[in-house]
Protein backbone atom coordinates (compact mmCIF):
# COMPACT_ATOMS: atom_id res chain seq x y z
CA UNK A 1 0.00 0.00 0.00
CA UNK A 2 1.47 3.48 -0.77
CA UNK A 3 -0.56 6.57 0.61
CA UNK A 4 0.63 10.38 0.26
CA UNK A 5 -0.90 12.98 2.24
CA UNK A 6 0.10 16.61 4.01
CA UNK A 7 2.70 16.39 6.56
CA UNK A 8 0.63 16.84 9.92
CA UNK A 9 -2.87 15.29 8.30
CA UNK A 10 -3.79 12.15 9.95
CA UNK A 11 -3.36 9.11 7.60
CA UNK A 12 -7.61 8.55 6.26
CA UNK A 13 -8.46 5.34 8.11
CA UNK A 14 -8.15 2.19 5.76
CA UNK A 15 -9.81 -1.50 5.91
CA UNK A 16 -7.72 -4.67 4.81
CA UNK A 17 -10.69 -5.10 2.25
CA UNK A 18 -10.74 -1.55 0.41
CA UNK A 19 -9.06 -1.57 -3.01
CA UNK A 20 -6.92 1.01 -3.62
CA UNK A 21 -8.35 4.10 -5.11
CA UNK A 22 -7.55 7.77 -5.32
CA UNK A 23 -10.15 10.11 -3.62
CA UNK A 24 -10.53 12.82 -6.51
CA UNK A 25 -13.29 14.22 -4.70
CA UNK A 26 -13.97 15.10 -0.90
CA UNK A 27 -16.38 17.09 0.79
CA UNK A 28 -17.64 16.98 4.36
CA UNK A 29 -17.00 13.21 5.21
CA UNK A 30 -17.85 12.11 1.64
CA UNK A 31 -14.99 10.90 -0.79
CA UNK A 32 -15.04 9.96 -4.09
CA UNK A 33 -12.79 8.49 -7.05
CA UNK A 34 -11.47 5.71 -9.29
CA UNK A 35 -10.24 2.01 -7.56
CA UNK A 36 -8.17 -0.90 -8.56
CA UNK A 37 -7.86 -4.02 -7.18
CA UNK A 38 -5.37 -6.75 -8.56
CA UNK A 39 -6.61 -10.88 -8.19
CA UNK A 40 -4.00 -13.23 -7.78
CA UNK A 41 -3.77 -15.98 -10.57
CA UNK A 42 -5.30 -19.38 -9.38
CA UNK A 43 -3.48 -21.60 -9.94
CA UNK A 44 -4.29 -25.83 -10.24
CA UNK A 45 -0.78 -27.37 -8.82
CA UNK A 46 -1.60 -24.77 -5.66
CA UNK A 47 -4.33 -26.59 -4.47
CA UNK A 48 -3.92 -30.26 -6.88
CA UNK A 49 -7.02 -32.10 -4.44
CA UNK A 50 -9.34 -29.45 -4.59
CA UNK A 51 -8.48 -27.81 -8.00
CA UNK A 52 -7.64 -30.90 -9.71
CA UNK A 53 -9.26 -31.03 -13.11
CA UNK A 54 -10.56 -27.52 -13.33
CA UNK A 55 -7.23 -25.71 -14.47
CA UNK A 56 -6.16 -22.04 -13.79
CA UNK A 57 -7.79 -18.80 -13.69
CA UNK A 58 -5.26 -15.93 -14.90
CA UNK A 59 -4.93 -12.87 -12.85
CA UNK A 60 -7.62 -10.54 -13.47
CA UNK A 61 -7.18 -6.73 -13.10
CA UNK A 62 -10.55 -4.91 -11.53
CA UNK A 63 -11.06 -1.24 -12.52
CA UNK A 64 -13.96 0.83 -11.10
CA UNK A 65 -15.10 3.61 -8.82
CA UNK A 66 -15.52 3.88 -5.18
CA UNK A 67 -18.13 5.84 -2.83
CA UNK A 68 -16.85 6.69 1.31
CA UNK A 69 -18.72 8.82 3.85
CA UNK A 70 -18.29 9.16 7.14
CA UNK A 71 -21.50 9.47 9.22
CA UNK A 72 -18.67 10.58 11.97
CA UNK A 73 -15.36 10.24 13.42
CA UNK A 74 -16.04 6.38 14.38
CA UNK A 75 -18.01 5.25 11.55
CA UNK A 76 -17.20 5.34 8.46
CA UNK A 77 -19.30 2.94 5.08
CA UNK A 78 -18.10 2.54 1.75
CA UNK A 79 -19.14 0.83 -1.66
CA UNK A 80 -17.32 -0.23 -4.39
CA UNK A 81 -18.59 -1.38 -7.88
CA UNK A 82 -15.52 -2.95 -9.85
CA UNK A 83 -15.24 -4.33 -13.45
CA UNK A 84 -13.08 -7.09 -14.31
CA UNK A 85 -10.25 -7.69 -16.90
CA UNK A 86 -8.22 -10.69 -17.95
CA UNK A 87 -9.16 -13.31 -15.45
CA UNK A 88 -12.80 -12.67 -15.54
CA UNK A 89 -14.81 -10.63 -17.19
CA UNK A 90 -17.42 -9.34 -14.92
CA UNK A 91 -18.48 -6.79 -12.55
CA UNK A 92 -17.98 -7.04 -9.03
CA UNK A 93 -19.76 -4.61 -6.34
CA UNK A 94 -18.80 -4.36 -2.18
CA UNK A 95 -20.31 -2.22 0.21
CA UNK A 96 -18.38 -2.20 4.17
CA UNK A 97 -19.21 -0.16 7.37
CA UNK A 98 -16.74 0.04 10.11
CA UNK A 99 -16.61 1.17 13.40
CA UNK A 100 -13.53 3.13 14.58
CA UNK A 101 -12.26 3.09 18.26
CA UNK A 102 -8.55 4.75 19.73
CA UNK A 103 -7.68 2.76 22.45
CA UNK A 104 -4.97 5.17 24.16
CA UNK A 105 -2.67 7.32 21.73
CA UNK A 106 -0.65 4.13 20.23
CA UNK A 107 -3.43 1.38 20.00
CA UNK A 108 -7.16 1.39 17.78
CA UNK A 109 -9.78 -1.04 16.71
CA UNK A 110 -12.26 -1.39 13.90
CA UNK A 111 -14.31 -3.48 12.45
CA UNK A 112 -17.77 -4.00 10.78
CA UNK A 113 -20.56 -5.79 8.12
CA UNK A 114 -19.00 -6.72 4.62
CA UNK A 115 -21.20 -7.31 1.88
CA UNK A 116 -20.36 -8.47 -1.81
CA UNK A 117 -22.17 -9.15 -5.37
CA UNK A 118 -21.03 -10.67 -8.67
CA UNK A 119 -22.41 -11.09 -11.78
CA UNK A 120 -22.81 -14.54 -13.79
CA UNK A 121 -18.96 -13.65 -15.90
CA UNK A 122 -17.49 -12.33 -12.17
CA UNK A 123 -18.97 -16.07 -11.12
CA UNK A 124 -18.32 -18.14 -13.96
CA UNK A 125 -14.33 -18.30 -13.81
CA UNK A 126 -14.18 -19.47 -10.14
CA UNK A 127 -17.26 -21.23 -9.11
CA UNK A 128 -18.55 -22.47 -12.91
CA UNK A 129 -17.88 -25.92 -13.95
CA UNK A 130 -17.80 -26.45 -17.78
CA UNK A 131 -18.48 -29.99 -19.68
CA UNK A 132 -14.69 -30.61 -20.07
CA UNK A 133 -13.98 -29.64 -16.42
CA UNK A 134 -16.73 -31.87 -15.35
CA UNK A 135 -15.34 -35.26 -17.07
CA UNK A 136 -11.58 -34.31 -15.98
CA UNK A 137 -12.40 -33.79 -12.47
CA UNK A 138 -15.57 -35.68 -11.89
CA UNK A 139 -17.45 -32.58 -10.28
CA UNK A 140 -21.12 -32.03 -12.06
CA UNK A 141 -21.05 -29.21 -14.61
CA UNK A 142 -22.23 -26.05 -13.16
CA UNK A 143 -23.16 -22.51 -14.24
CA UNK A 144 -23.86 -20.27 -11.58
CA UNK A 145 -25.96 -16.55 -11.94
CA UNK A 146 -25.38 -13.73 -10.59
CA UNK A 147 -25.91 -11.86 -7.23
CA UNK A 148 -25.05 -11.61 -3.27
CA UNK A 149 -21.72 -13.25 -3.18
CA UNK A 150 -21.36 -13.50 0.34
CA UNK A 151 -22.31 -11.61 3.67
CA UNK A 152 -19.63 -11.10 6.76
CA UNK A 153 -17.60 -9.42 9.05
CA UNK A 154 -14.20 -8.07 9.75
CA UNK A 155 -11.96 -6.11 11.88
CA UNK A 156 -7.94 -5.07 12.60
CA UNK A 157 -6.14 -3.65 15.01
CA UNK A 158 -3.15 -1.21 15.04
CA UNK A 159 -0.24 0.02 16.87
CA UNK A 160 1.59 2.93 16.33
CA UNK A 161 4.86 3.23 17.26
CA UNK A 162 5.91 6.53 16.52
CA UNK A 163 5.52 9.09 13.82
CA UNK A 164 6.76 6.88 10.90
CA UNK A 165 6.46 3.25 11.75
CA UNK A 166 2.88 1.12 12.72
CA UNK A 167 1.56 -2.25 12.42
CA UNK A 168 -1.98 -4.32 12.50
CA UNK A 169 -3.63 -7.59 11.99
CA UNK A 170 -6.53 -7.87 10.53
CA UNK A 171 -8.92 -11.26 10.86
CA UNK A 172 -12.33 -11.37 8.13
CA UNK A 173 -15.10 -13.92 7.88
CA UNK A 174 -17.58 -14.32 5.02
CA UNK A 175 -20.54 -17.10 4.12
CA UNK A 176 -20.36 -17.42 0.44
CA UNK A 177 -24.24 -17.23 -0.77
CA UNK A 178 -26.19 -17.81 -3.58
CA UNK A 179 -24.59 -19.77 -6.76
CA UNK A 180 -21.18 -19.49 -5.09
CA UNK A 181 -21.99 -21.71 -2.03
CA UNK A 182 -23.85 -24.33 -4.07
CA UNK A 183 -21.04 -24.45 -6.82
CA UNK A 184 -19.77 -28.14 -6.47
CA UNK A 185 -16.43 -27.19 -6.53
CA UNK A 186 -17.89 -26.00 -2.47
CA UNK A 187 -20.09 -28.37 -1.77
CA UNK A 188 -17.74 -31.35 -2.65
CA UNK A 189 -14.05 -29.98 -2.15
CA UNK A 190 -14.68 -26.77 -0.39
CA UNK A 191 -17.04 -24.98 2.49
CA UNK A 192 -19.34 -21.66 2.67
CA UNK A 193 -16.84 -20.04 5.48
CA UNK A 194 -14.16 -18.43 4.38
CA UNK A 195 -11.38 -17.62 7.28
CA UNK A 196 -8.78 -15.21 6.45
CA UNK A 197 -6.01 -13.09 8.78
CA UNK A 198 -2.54 -11.33 8.29
CA UNK A 199 -0.32 -8.90 9.54
CA UNK A 200 1.19 -5.52 8.18
CA UNK A 201 3.63 -3.42 9.07
CA UNK A 202 3.75 0.45 7.44
CA UNK A 203 6.35 3.25 7.53
CA UNK A 204 5.72 6.72 6.82
CA UNK A 205 8.37 9.58 5.60
CA UNK A 206 8.17 13.10 4.81
CA UNK A 207 8.87 14.16 1.33
CA UNK A 208 9.85 18.18 1.23
CA UNK A 209 7.06 20.39 -0.64
CA UNK A 210 7.05 21.00 -4.24
CA UNK A 211 8.32 24.85 -3.37
CA UNK A 212 11.32 23.32 -1.04
CA UNK A 213 11.93 20.63 -4.40
CA UNK A 214 11.71 23.37 -6.93
CA UNK A 215 14.12 25.45 -4.51
CA UNK A 216 16.52 22.67 -4.63
CA UNK A 217 16.46 22.25 -8.83
CA UNK A 218 18.62 23.43 -11.21
CA UNK A 219 16.03 26.03 -12.42
CA UNK A 220 15.44 26.64 -8.96
CA UNK A 221 18.66 27.89 -8.32
CA UNK A 222 19.51 29.52 -11.05
CA UNK A 223 16.00 31.84 -10.37
CA UNK A 224 16.90 32.57 -6.74
CA UNK A 225 20.53 33.54 -7.90
CA UNK A 226 18.62 36.28 -10.29
CA UNK A 227 16.23 37.36 -6.93
CA UNK A 228 13.48 35.72 -8.53
CA UNK A 229 10.42 33.69 -6.52
CA UNK A 230 9.34 30.36 -7.39
CA UNK A 231 6.24 30.88 -9.37
CA UNK A 232 2.98 32.06 -7.69
CA UNK A 233 -0.08 30.15 -6.83
CA UNK A 234 -3.14 31.42 -9.23
CA UNK A 235 -7.17 31.62 -7.82
CA UNK A 236 -7.15 28.01 -9.47
CA UNK A 237 -4.69 26.65 -7.14
CA UNK A 238 -6.39 27.91 -4.22
CA UNK A 239 -10.02 27.10 -5.21
CA UNK A 240 -12.28 27.15 -3.64
CA UNK A 241 -12.45 30.93 -2.21
CA UNK A 242 -15.76 30.95 -1.03
CA UNK A 243 -16.60 31.52 2.42
CA UNK A 244 -16.89 28.43 4.63
CA UNK A 245 -16.07 26.15 1.57
CA UNK A 246 -13.38 23.47 2.46
CA UNK A 247 -9.71 24.11 0.66
CA UNK A 248 -7.80 22.14 -1.15
CA UNK A 249 -4.20 22.28 0.79
CA UNK A 250 -1.77 23.54 -1.34
CA UNK A 251 0.79 20.54 -2.04
CA UNK A 252 3.80 23.20 -3.22
CA UNK A 253 4.11 24.52 -0.01
CA UNK A 254 3.45 21.49 2.66
CA UNK A 255 5.67 18.49 3.09
CA UNK A 256 3.97 15.43 2.05
CA UNK A 257 3.98 11.86 3.98
CA UNK A 258 4.95 9.03 1.67
CA UNK A 259 3.76 5.80 3.28
CA UNK A 260 4.28 2.13 2.71
CA UNK A 261 2.58 -1.04 4.01
CA UNK A 262 3.28 -4.22 3.44
CA UNK A 263 0.99 -6.96 3.85
CA UNK A 264 1.91 -10.87 4.69
CA UNK A 265 -0.17 -12.76 2.45
CA UNK A 266 -3.62 -13.61 4.42
CA UNK A 267 -3.89 -17.62 5.51
CA UNK A 268 -7.34 -18.79 4.64
CA UNK A 269 -8.40 -21.64 7.15
CA UNK A 270 -9.53 -23.99 4.80
CA UNK A 271 -8.30 -24.01 0.63
CA UNK A 272 -12.33 -23.16 0.38
CA UNK A 273 -13.10 -21.46 -2.94
CA UNK A 274 -11.78 -18.72 -4.51
CA UNK A 275 -8.56 -19.97 -3.08
CA UNK A 276 -6.22 -17.25 -5.08
CA UNK A 277 -8.50 -14.88 -5.77
CA UNK A 278 -9.05 -15.04 -2.16
CA UNK A 279 -6.60 -13.68 -1.09
CA UNK A 280 -6.88 -9.73 0.02
CA UNK A 281 -3.71 -8.18 -0.41
CA UNK A 282 -1.36 -10.62 -1.54
CA UNK A 283 2.27 -9.40 -2.52
CA UNK A 284 0.49 -7.18 -3.94
CA UNK A 285 1.39 -3.37 -5.13
CA UNK A 286 -1.25 -1.41 -3.48
CA UNK A 287 -1.70 2.57 -3.76
CA UNK A 288 -3.49 5.29 -2.61
CA UNK A 289 -3.62 8.70 -2.59
CA UNK A 290 -5.91 11.68 -1.27
CA UNK A 291 -5.73 14.58 0.57
CA UNK A 292 -7.75 14.35 4.21
CA UNK A 293 -9.64 17.52 4.98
Amino acid sequence: MFSLRPEGKTARFRSIRDSSGIALFQSNGFFFGPVGRFQRARKEGDHSDQLHGLGDVDWALEAGFFAEYWFADWFRTRAEVRRGFNGHEGFVGDLFADFIAPLGEKWSVSGGPRLSLADTDALRPYFGIDAVQSAASGLSAFDPKGGLKSVGVGGQVQYQFNKHWASRAYLEYERLLGDAATSPLVTERGAPNQVTFGVGLSYSSTQPSLNEGWRRSNLGRRRMSLGLAPPALSRADSWPHRRGASRTPDMRATPMFIELILNLPPTPTDFSPPFGSKALKPDAADWTASIPK
